[in-house]
Parts: C-alpha cells; sequence; structure tokens
C-alpha cells in the first residue's frame, strides 16, 4: 500500500453533516438559493481565491478535499495520446505526495471525448508496467472530465452514494486538480475504476470470483436476440474483470437470463427470472435509475455493466456512466416510460413492467429510493461539495462552463434533490393509491 504523503499549505475546510428527515420527496431544495443558501449558518471553511486542492482529502476516493495530481510525459507520447486506437503511453505521476516513476495512461470517453487540447478523460493503470503497484489499495483509476456533461462536478459522487447504499456495486469518487507536463487541466472527478476492487469494496468473498461485464458495442441488450449466436463469444468479448479462465458457469447465467428475458413475460416468467437475477438489487437499480434521472445509462442502453457472483451465479445490473443525473432533462413522468416507445425501452425494464408483482415491486423501491436521498442528506451534500469545488470551478482554465450556466446546472440538481422527488412519488402515488402513506403525508 502506497501511502499519501505529502499534505500542501491552504486551509482546513469544516464540512458540517446534516441529514434531511427521511420522507419522499424530503431531499430539500428546489432552486438556486438552496445551492448555497444565504441563510445556512453552517460554516463551509476557507474556499480561498483561486485556491482548488488546497484541502488535502482524508483518502483517495473522499468528499473532503481536492487531490493534486500531476502527469509528466514524453513529447511523443504527448502526440500519440491522441491517436484514433487510444494508445497507453508511459507516464510518471505524482498523486499528492506519493510519486509513481511509470504507470499506464491512456484518454478516454465516446460521446464526451476530446484530445489533449481541449479536457480531456483519462484511465490511468498504476500497474502496468510496474506489477503490484498501487494507491492505498487501489491499482487503477479514472479522471472523467465534467466538460460535456456535468458543469457541477458533484452528479457522479450523489450518484453513487446513493447506488452503494442501496446495494448496488458502483465506484467510489473523489475530486482531484491536473496538471501534465506542467499544464494546467482543472478539476476533475476521480473515480473508481470497474475491477476487482470494487466488487471487493462490497463484498471481499467475491474479489476473485465474481465477473464485471461492460456490454458496450458488443451486445446491446439482453433478451432482443444479440446473443442467440455466439453468445459465449460475444459475452468473452464483453469481459472486464472475473476469474480467467472465465468461468463457463457464469456465462451461462448470463446466457440463461438472456433466454428468459426474451421469453413472454408473465407471473411464471417473472418467479424463473428470480432465479437467475438478484431481484432486491434489480428493482433497487431500476429504482435508482429513476430517481437519479439516469436517461443515459440502462434506460438509454448506453452506460450500463452487469456483475455476475461467483457463487450464486445471479446476475446484477451495476451502476456506470451516471454523469447527465439530477438535471433538467429527467422528467419525473419517465418512472414507468409511459412515453417510451416499446421498441426503444430496454428488455428487463419493460419485462418488469409487463409483469403486476414486479411493476409493483419496482413502484415501491422508487419510493424507498426517494427516501433514501434524504436520509443520506444528499441535498446537503450537494451544498457541502458545491462549496468545496467552488473555487476549482472558478479557477479551471478549461472548463467550457461560464458562470452563469454553472449557476443554471446548480438550480437544476437542487431540484431535482428536492422537489422533483415530491414529483416521482405523486406518480407512484398516482399508479399505486394504496401506498400513500396513512393521513397522506409524504
Amino acid at each position: 500500500m502506497t501511502p499519501i504523503v505529502q499534505r500542501f499549505a491552504g486551509f482546513a475546510c469544516v464540512l458540517l453533516l446534516a441529514s434531511a428527515p427521511p420522507g419522499c420527496g424530503s431531499g430539500g431544495g428546489s432552486a438556486l438559493d438552496d445551492v448555497l443558501d444565504p441563510g445556512d449558518t453552517s460554516d463551509p471553511g476557507d474556499v480561498s481565491e483561486g485556491c482548488c486542492s488546497c484541502v488535502q482529502p482524508d483518502g483517495v476516493f473522499s468528499r473532503t478535499g481536492v487531490h493534486r495530481v500531476a502527469f509528466t510525459v514524453s513529447q511523443a507520447d504527448w502526440d500519440v495520446l491522441g491517436a484514433a486506437d487510444r494508445p497507453e503511453v508511459h507516464a510518471a505521476l505524482q498523486f499528492d505526495g506519493a510519486q509513481f516513476p511509470d504507470v499506464a495512461l491512456r484518454l478516454k470517453g465516446s460521446g464526451s471525448y476530446q484530445g489533449m487540447d481541449g479536457k480531456p478523460g483519462f484511465s490511468i493503470d498504476l500497474n502496468q508496467w510496474v506489477k503490484g503497484t498501487r494507491l492505498e489499495g487501489f491499482k487503477a483509476f479514472r479522471l472523467n472530465s465534467p466538460k460535456s456533461w456535468d458543469p457541477t462536478r458533484t452528479h457522479e459522487w450523489l450518484s453513487y452514494e446513493l447506488a452503494r447504499a442501496s446495494g448496488i456495486l458502483a465506484p467510489r469518487i473523489g475530486f482531484a486538480e491536473v496538471w501534465v507536463n506542467g499544464q494546467p487541466f482543472g478539476v476533475y472527478v476521480l473515480a473508481e475504476k470497474h475491477d476487482d476492487v470494487l466488487i471487493a469494496f462490497r463484498n471481499p468473498a467475491q474479489k476473485d470470483l465474481g465477473v464485471l461485464l461492460e456490454p458496450a458495442d458488443v451486445f446491446r441488450d439482453l433478451g432482443v436476440g444479440d446473443l442467440d449466436v455466439d453468445g459465449e463469444a460475444r459475452l468473452l468479448k464483453a469481459y472486464d474483470e472475473g476469474p480467467k479462465p472465465a468461468n463457463p458457469a457464469l456465462l451461462a447465467a448470463v446466457l440463461a437470463t438472456d433466454a428468459l428475458l426474451a421469453g413472454e413475460p408473465s407471473e411464471d416468467a417473472a418467479i424463473t427470472l428470480w432465479t437467475r437475477v438478484e431481484r432486491a438489487v434489480f428493482l433497487d437499480y431500476l429504482a435508482w435509475e429513476a430517481v437519479v434521472g439516469h436517461f443515459d445509462g440502462y434506460r438509454n442502453l448506453n452506460n450500463w455493466r452487469l456483475f455476475v457472483d461467483g457463487t450464486t451465479r445471479k446476475v446484477e445490473w451495476v451502476a456506470s456512466g451516471a454523469d447527465i443525473t439530477w438535471a433538467e432533462v429527467a422528467n419525473a413522468d419517465d418512472v414507468f416510460v409511459e412515453h417510451q416507445p416499446p421498441d426503444v425501452t430496454p428488455r428487463a425494464l419493460r419485462f418488469c413492467l409487463q409483469v403486476p408483482s414486479c411493476r409493483r415491486g419496482y413502484a415501491e423501491r422508487v419510493l424507498a429510493m426517494a427516501d433514501r436521498v434524504g436520509t443520506l442528506g444528499l441535498a446537503q451534500r450537494f451544498r457541502e461539495l458545491s462549496t468545496l469545488l467552488d473555487a476549482c470551478i472558478r479557477s479551471d482554465p478549461r472548463a467550457g462552463f461560464d458562470a452563469t450556466e454553472i449557476s443554471i446546472q446548480q438550480a437544476y440538481t437542487a431540484t431535482a434533490l428536492g422537489d422533483r422527488l415530491d414529483a416521482i412519488c405523486d406518480v407512484v402515488y398516482a399508479a399505486y393509491p394504496d401506498l400513500v402513506p396513512a393521513g397522506g403525508s409524504r
């Protein structure tokens, strides 16, 4: 384990931890004034002008400060970083006070991709060239550029915090101010890689047994025929993490789930499905996407992954790519996707919504998920993160957003953490009046 040894001079940021009371829609905050409330008497700490990474975090993935991350690459490697095949290059890394003389660095992103003349996302593998290299137990991480989708830089932290609290596999998140060859690249979202370390954080026993799949361009969805021919070979192409060689029984579990979802939805089919899919996590995942407004996730067949438990051989959906969340594009009316054509609705979601017991279970999980936003105090966490990152955002030379646009997005996020939750609950109550709490209290 490599310690983070150097502290940078600066100020201490005091974050007062407060939770909103539980209850549907109690996340709090529905307007820009609620983001940084002038009447809030809590002390956010001394956020000095232009000071971003002055507060040393208390861990790699922490919301208590911003890391200083600096890469040094040769001119030749700089020139090829933006090549179409996304090559990995050799880089020296300084992570706060920890020195790593040889790590693998490459650019990442699809729709959000940018080259070195913009604000690219980075993927870092500490273990690629020097085996056994670790940073506080982590062997890889990602630096996600918020330039395209999240001016607030908070959406992934908020989304994944809610996911993990709900039992869903999801990355841990921190923040970093980044330099490459001395050039400032601004503030980034520091994200845990989907790997065996992420698996072990939830369940250490699955570290060497569980499998992570990233469908990406390999197959669109389960139950739509993409795995009917050469299914195992396609799954191996999507194989992101797991025992090597791959356990055939775990691949067979995914193919069996694929076959079940291809069939006609019914109560009997759902009973069989729950022998292949972890029901609680599946319903919570669907509810999580609805509550955070992750329209660019599984609902759009874009950012989604699968996990197969190496012991139970049950399949789960995994949180991924949650930067376009808590935003104005997410409508409360989308809870039951009535306005979405069936042929573009993901098969597993459509299957569930067509089976009465599954649809009701999903509705119950949506209400519980909305309550959890309040229990976790995510609205307060958003205010704290906004205060922490304010200097970083204002001093980011590659931000791509002006102050007005950032303020608008902060207001959208505050609304999503408050009034939009109430609207989501109202949609569920309209479909299931018996779920309204006694006395009509929400």
